[in-house]
């Protein structure tokens, strides 16, 4: 087996596990919104609080004071924003609904492309990929224009978004040859 095809088939596995984890993600946020939301919420807390908390220790390893001070500002940097997310994450879940939003509308313009080049590839079966695509833009519009007054179904869409994600490319990475 040459490089390439070992390049190929973990390329392949990549394609197909990336549509696996969109799927369960999309389901898990369709099924419960304001659960995922505050799940989301909390693994970037503790994230942040972690990565932070590295940074603090490796802070006492370097020579140099310039390079000390900079990890010592880095690491609380990342820390207090990771502990609040922690201890209040209800108070940032609304940032969450905005960030979704831009996902949900750059996916949206993702699968308008993809579909407008289904289209000048195949010639035919774009037509729902661009249907759905359209969908999913308006829906991410609908939801950065109006964030807080969609917080629910903005888990719903993004859900929804990240199902059909799921699917093609689980679809993309078995077709693969």
């Amino acid at each position: 087996m040459d490089v390439f095809e070992r390049l190929f088939r973990r390329t392949k596995a990549t394609v197909i596990l990336m549509g696996v984890a969109l799927l369960v993600l999309g389901v898990a946020m369709f099924v419960s919104p304001i659960g995922a939301t505050l799940l989301i919420v909390q693994v970037v807390g503790w994230t942040l609080a972690v990565a932070g908390a590295i940074t603090l220790l490796n802070c006492w390893r370097h020579a140099s004071e310039g390079m000390r001070q900079a990890d010592l500002f880095m690491g609380l940097l990342e820390v207090i924003p990771g502990v609040c997310l922690i201890v209040w994450p209800d108070a940032f879940v609304a940032v969450v609904y905005v960030i979704i939003g831009v996902i949900v509308l750059v996916t949206g313009v993702n699968d308008v492309i993809e579909a407008n080049a289904v289209r000048l590839a195949f010639g035919a079966g774009w037509v729902w990929r661009m249907a759905i695509g359209v969908i999913t833009l308006l829906a991410g519009v609908a939801v950065v224009a109006s964030p807080f007054a969609m917080a629910e179904l903005v888990m719903l869409v993004a859900g929804l978004a990240l199902i059909f994600d799921g699917i093609t490319e689980i679809i993309a990475g078995v077709s693969m040859r």
